[in-house]
C-alpha cells in the first residue's frame, strides 16, 4: 500500500507521524502498526493495543484549512469511520462526542487527533491517530473493558481483514477532508448528528477543572461543540472534558 508506513511494533503511531511530518511528508501519509505500546486516547489515557486484533494507524493531514477549522477534523474523522465500517461491515454505527466509535452501546474505537503547533509553523497539520477494535475476541479484551467494549468481530461473527478497513477508512477520511475544506461543515455535521447517541440524554460532564456538571445533551453545533444543559436550566458550551451517559435526573 503506497503512502504507508507499516511498524510491526510501535510505542505510538501519532508520535511516529509526527516525526515523519516534520520531515515532510505528504497529506495523506499513514503510519500503521501491528500493536503499539504507548497507544494514547483522549485526556491521557491509554488505548489497548493487542497485537493483530485491531486497527492502530495514525494519518497525516495537511488540509489547507484555516486554523479555527481545525477543531472540526475529530468529528469529520468519526464520520469518516462511520461511513467506513456501515458500507464494510453493513453494522449500525454510533458516534459519541467528541471522538467515540460505538455499536449497540458498546465502544468499538477511539480517535486522536493532534496538530503541529498552529502559532508557529507556516505549514499546518493535523495527525488522526485511530484505534479501533476488529477481530477481538472477549477473551482478548481486559477484564475491565469486557462489558462496556466491543469488536467487528464480537458483533457480526467474522474476521475482517485490517488493511481493508485502514484502507477504506482513509480514503473516506481523505474525501470527507476535501469536502471540508472545500465546501464547509454544515453536509459533514448534518451527517454527524444522524448518528449522536448523546442527542436528548441525561449525561455527566467532567470538566477540565474537574468538577462535575449532570445535564441533558441538546447536540453539536456548527463549531463542533457540545451544548449540554443543566437541571437549573443554564446551558454549557463543551470544548473538551470526559462525558458519560446517566439515568434521568
Amino acid at each position: 500500500m503506497d503512502n504507508t508506513l507499516f511498524l510491526e511494533t510501535v510505542d505510538s503511531t501519532n508520535s511516529r507521524a509526527r516525526e515523519l511530518a516534520h520531515q515532510g511528508k505528504p497529506h495523506g501519509f499513514a503510519v500503521l502498526a501491528g500493536c503499539q505500546t504507548a497507544g494514547r486516547g483522549r485526556l491521557g489515557k491509554s488505548w489497548q493495543s493487542p497485537a493483530g486484533m485491531g486497527l492502530y494507524a495514525t494519518i497525516l493531514l495537511r488540509p489547507g484549512l484555516a486554523i479555527i477549522d481545525y477543531s472540526k477534523i475529530t468529528l469529520t474523522a468519526g464520520l469518516a469511520v462511520s461511513v467506513a465500517l456501515e458500507a464494510l461491515c453493513h453494522l449500525t454505527i454510533e458516534l459519541k462526542w467528541p471522538n467515540d466509535i460505538y455499536i449497540n452501546g458498546r465502544k468499538c474505537g477511539g480517535i486522536l487527533v493532534e496538530t503541529s503547533s498552529l502559532q508557529d509553523e507556516a505549514e499546518h497539520f493535523a495527525l488522526v491517530g485511530i484505534g479501533l477494535n476488529i477481530n477481538n475476541t472477549q477473551e482478548t479484551l481486559s477484564f475491565e473493558l469486557q462489558k462496556s467494549a466491543t469488536s467487528l468481530f464480537l458483533e457480526r461473527g467474522q474476521h475482517y481483514e485490517i488493511l481493508n478497513i485502514f484502507a477504506e477508512i482513509r480514503s473516506r477520511l481523505l474525501q470527507l477532508i476535501a469536502e471540508l475544506a472545500e465546501v464547509g461543515f454544515a453536509a459533514i455535521l448534518k451527517q454527524w448528528q444522524r448518528r449522536d447517541m448523546l442527542q436528548g440524554k441525561w449525561m455527566q460532564w467532567l470538566t477540565p477543572a474537574g468538577t462535575i456538571v449532570y445535564g441533558k445533551a441538546l447536540g453539536v453545533d456548527s463549531n463542533g461543540m457540545l451544548s449540554v444543559q443543566d437541571n437549573t436550566g443554564l446551558i454549557h458550551e463543551v470544548l473538551s472534558g470526559d462525558i458519560t451517559l446517566v439515568a434521568g435526573l
